[in-house]
């Protein structure tokens, strides 16, 4: 198995949301909820399961997080580059797929990431592929983490894929 944090590539979580019913059960109960807005209750879990893959994985620190929860979904500088989140009213618990290889691994598949700064940004997939050994870079030698700007514009970050 997977024990060393540095060798999981993705982590894929499919998280609940809060109804309207929910909210209700909680109210009756003599519970409160981080807000009773069904659609910011998906960003908010969204957010919190993103956030609690990067502490789980080293990227980010409980530190970060708790200094201020209103950073969840609006501080672009929080993020992992390993998770991927989505939500469903459906659900009452987390679902949770994680890839990666250990040292252990032998076989010809292999899995690698990489953080895109939006959906044209080609350089990460190619490097990912470097990385895998499929092609060698094309990149102009740009290496990980160097985040200049090649496009001639400012880009934003609008989302984190992975591959």
């Amino acid at each position: 198995g997977i024990t060393n944090p540095d060798h999981v590539h993705f982590v894929q979580i499919k998280c609940p949301l809060l109804t309207a019913a929910r909210v209700q059960a909680a109210t009756d109960s003599g519970k409160t909820v981080a807000t009773t807005d069904t659609l910011k209750s998906m960003k908010l879990s969204r957010g919190a399961s993103a956030l609690g893959v990067g502490i789980a994985l080293g990227e980010l620190s409980l530190e970060q997080i708790e200094r201020d929860h209103d950073r969840i979904g609006r501080d672009w500088s929080l993020f992992s580059g390993r998770a991927s989140t989505s939500g469903g009213v459906e659900l009452l618990n987390h679902e949770i797929v994680v890839m990666g290889m250990s040292d252990d691994w032998n076989s010809p598949l292999a899995i690698g990431h990489a953080v895109m700064e939006d959906s044209i940004d080609v350089d990460p997939i190619r490097n990912v592929l470097v990385d895998l050994g499929v092609y060698g870079r094309q990149d102009g030698g740009k290496e990980k983490g160097d985040d200049t700007n090649t496009s001639g514009r400012d880009r934003h970050r609008h989302g984190h894929y992975q591959y």
